[in-house]
């Protein structure tokens, strides 16, 4: 509390409201978004597009969420975000950790050189690299594959 104090004797207390003002809509902007998912998981069909739109609708249908459980294999879906998650942050853990240690403690000839290539890799924009990453995941025959979504990005800094 005492740095709260401190704070708004230094800035002004005006400057702090204002503060909180535009935290609180700013973290009104993005919980808004939410929201409106959820309130519109739980309308029927014909209430989704109606003008103007009601964020609490009514009656409210808990069976839509019923409804995904039966009709979907979400069992199968969790499981392959688990496994791709999972695959993916074991090796960006491995494959950074060893390029930060070899980066941060080794002295090798070019490592300024490769170090400013990767730093201008991380630059390019995924646009960039999806159709060359398209062929090269075609010609290894790796398209539908579990290796698609874990090898590529496992091996890169994001």
């Amino acid at each position: 509390m005492n740095k709260i104090l401190i704070f708004c004797k230094r800035k002004g207390l005006t400057w702090v409201i204002i503060s909180y003002i535009l935290i609180i809509a700013g973290a009104i902007g993005m919980l808004m978004p939410f929201l409106w998912m959820v309130s519109t998981s739980l309308k029927d069909i014909n209430q989704i597009f109606i003008i103007p739109p009601k964020w609490i609708p009514e009656p409210i249908h808990w069976e839509n969420y019923k409804r995904v459980f039966e009709l979907l294999d979400f069992a199968r879906y969790y499981l392959n975000t688990i496994l791709v998650t999972t695959g993916r942050m074991a090796g960006m853990f491995i494959a950074c950790t060893l390029a930060a240690y070899a980066f941060a403690r080794l002295k090798f000839p070019g490592r300024d050189i490769l170090f400013f290539l990767l730093l201008s890799s991380l630059m390019l924009p995924f646009e960039v690299l999806m159709v060359p990453v398209f062929i090269l995941m075609k010609n290894l025959h790796w398209i539908n594959t579990y290796q698609v979504l874990i090898i590529p990005h496992a091996l890169g800094a994001f």
